[in-house]
């Protein structure tokens, strides 16, 4: 009997956390239709940006690198960026900034290795904020 109740302790303990958690998220960003085309085209840009990125590496043309992490840096400032406004979000966005930043450093000393590396977080952190925000949109948050 002690075992069933120390589960039902544990499962509201879980409930309450969720429901405490859920009640203080901030709410995310509302989209209104007409702003879904000027986001698709803000992203193709971004997606413009990485590419920059991508074949500066490639290539070892560490001004196209500079090029394309300042122009993921300022972009990711940009109002149209932030389309949610809660706490995991915007530590996605502010660890994307710091990417980016380093990705300039690492491309104006002309380390390939180290900017190789310093992309792949870049990547990593794109997958993994577009993973979140997907479910976000999809769980209606």
């Amino acid at each position: 009997m002690k075992r069933y109740g120390m589960r039902i302790a544990v499962l509201c303990a879980l409930v309450g956390i969720g429901a405490a958690w859920k009640l203080t998220a901030d709410e995310p960003a509302k989209e209104p239709q007409k702003d879904r085309a000027a986001l698709a085209k803000f992203m193709r840009e971004k997606l413009e940006a990485s590419n920059q990125v991508l074949e500066g590496l490639v290539t070892e043309n560490f001004g196209l690198i500079v090029k394309g992490a300042e122009k993921l840096e300022s972009m990711s400032e940009a109002e149209k960026w932030r389309v949610s406004n809660d706490v995991i979000y915007r530590q996605l966005s502010e660890d994307f900034r710091r990417i980016a930043k380093q990705l300039q450093k690492d491309a104006k000393a002309a380390t390939i290795d180290p900017a190789s590396l310093t992309w792949i977080k870049a990547t990593m952190n794109c997958i993994e904020c577009h993973k979140y925000t997907k479910g976000m949109l999809i769980s209606g948050e």
